[in-house]
């Protein structure tokens, strides 16, 4: 599997921004394999995303830092 990432280049720190991509896209793959609910809107899986995807990447950055 591949995952494209668009860069921002006037971002402060691009690192984040890839590993919360990654995150996202690994969250809609769950989504997928499971199909939990298939009568779900693009809109709410995007959403579910953007939350595992903080989510995961919060508890990654605080283990960092310890």
């Amino acid at each position: 599997p591949k995952i494209f990432i668009a860069s921002r280049l006037a971002e402060s720190n691009p690192l984040e921004d890839v590993l919360f991509s990654i995150a996202h896209e690994i969250t809609h793959y769950y989504q997928w394999y499971f199909m939990e609910d298939t009568e779900r809107t693009d809109r709410s899986l995007e959403i579910e995303a953007n939350k595992w995807a903080k989510y995961i990447l919060h508890n990654y950055l605080s283990t960092q830092n310890q």
